[in-house]
C-alpha cells in the first residue's frame, strides 16, 4: 500500500509574495522570485498528482524535508521509503533547452549558468546517509533529479548520469513499483522520525519589505483579483466588482484573516485590525461576530483579541 505522510507544502516565500501581489506594486526581482517559487512548487505538486495515480508499491513518500546534519542544513524535495530502498529525487520544474558542460549546467540559447541539481542531489545523499547512520538505520539510498517538465530539453547528458527526463518518468515510476517491497514498523517509525527532524530556516532575504499601513486595504477577489463589495443590503454576500463572482461574508473575512496572519505573523487578531484590513466594507460589529464564531477570542469585551489556526497551519 502506497501512504502519503504528508504533500508538497506552499513555501512560507510564496504564500506571502501571493499576498502581496493583490495589494502592492512588486519590484522585478520580487515578480522573478515570485515565479520561480510558483513554477516550483507547481512541479511538485504536478510530481505529487503522478505518484497518487501510479505509485502502486508498498512505500511511504515524504516531501519538502529540511533537515539538519551536523550543522549543515539540506533540504528533501521527495523520499520514496521502500523495503530495502530509500528514492531520494528532487523534482525540477525547468523549461526550454539546457547543457551539461564541465559538471555545470547552462541555460540556452545564452549559456547562463543555472543550479545544477546533480551537485544538490549529492550533498543531499551524503548527508542523509550520515544521519541515516546516527540513528542506526542502514538503508541504501538511490537519489535522481527529476525533470517533471514536458517542455524540458538537456544536452551533453551522460548516461550514467542521476537524471531522469520528462519522457522517462512513467518508465522510472515503473520501475519503483517494481521493486519488491514490504514495509514493517521499523520503516514506519523512520518515516516519523524524519518527519519529526524536520526544521525551520528564516525566510529569505529576497522577500520585499513591507508594512500594514503600506498595502492596499479590502477584499480581493479569490478568482480574479479585483475588489469585493457588498452584494446586498444584508451584507450576506460580497460580489466582486470586476468578475461578479460571489462569496459569503464569513468566507471572505476568514479568508482575509488567513492572509493577514500570513504577513503579519506576530501582530494580535483583533476586530479593528481585521475591520481595517478588509477595507472596511463590513461593520465591526459583523467582522467581530465572524471572528467570534470561527476563531477562539480571548481577553475581556473591551480588550479581546482572538487566536487563529491559520499560523499553526501554515507553519507545518
Amino acid at each position: 500500500m502506497t501512504c502519503f505522510v504528508n504533500q508538497p507544502a506552499r513555501p512560507p516565500e510564496l504564500q506571502i509574495l501571493e499576498v502581496l501581489r493583490s495589494r502592492t506594486t512588486l519590484s522585478s526581482d520580487s515578480t522573478t522570485f515570485y515565479h520561480s517559487l510558483k513554477k516550483g512548487y507547481e512541479g511538485e505538486t504536478k510530481w505529487h498528482s503522478l505518484l497518487k495515480r501510479k505509485l502502486s508499491t508498498d512505500s511511504m513518500i515524504l516531501y519538502d524535508l529540511l533537515l539538519d546534519r551536523s550543522d549543515s542544513l539540506f533540504q528533501l524535495d521527495c523520499l520514496i521509503i521502500q523495503q530495502r530502498t530509500i528514492w531520494h529525487l528532487e523534482i525540477k520544474n525547468y523549461d526550454g533547452d539546457f547543457m551539461m558542460k564541465n559538471d555545470k549546467m547552462y541555460k540556452l540559447p545564452n549559456e547562463y549558468e543555472v543550479n545544477n541539481p546533480l551537485n544538490q542531489i549529492e550533498r543531499g545523499q551524503r548527508l542523509m546517509k550520515d544521519l541515516l547512520k546516527k540513528y542506526a538505520y542502514h538503508f541504501p539510498i538511490e537519489s535522481f533529479a527529476v525533470f517533471i517538465h514536458p517542455e524540458f530539453a538537456l544536452y551533453h547528458v551522460h548516461r550514467n548520469m542521476p537524471i531522469v527526463m520528462p519522457t522517462q518518468i512513467n518508465r522510472f515510476i515503473t520501475t519503483i513499483n517494481q521493486t519488491p517491497s514490504s514495509l514493517n514498523s521499523a520503516h514506519r517509525k523512520l518515516a516519523h522520525e524524519l518527519l519529526s527532524l524536520r526544521t525551520s530556516r528564516p525566510l529569505s532575504k529576497r522577500l520585499p519589505e513591507y508594512e500594514f499601513d503600506q498595502l492596499e486595504k479590502g477584499i480581493p477577489c479569490v478568482k480574479c483579483n479585483g475588489w469585493m463589495v457588498a452584494g446586498n443590503k444584508s451584507g450576506r454576500k460580497l460580489i466582486c466588482e470586476v468578475c461578479g463572482n460571489l462569496e459569503s461574508r464569513e468566507s471572505s473575512v476568514l479568508r482575509n484573516t488567513e492572509e493577514f496572519c500570513i504577513l503579519f505573523p506576530n501582530q494580535k487578531i483583533t476586530t479593528l485590525r481585521i475591520w481595517e484590513w478588509c477595507g472596511g466594507i463590513l461593520s465591526k460589529f459583523k467582522i467581530r461576530g465572524i471572528l467570534s464564531q470561527y476563531l477562539q477570542p480571548i481577553g475581556s469585551r473591551s480588550n479581546m483579541h482572538f487566536i487563529s489556526p491559520f499560523n499553526d497551519r501554515l507553519s507545518k
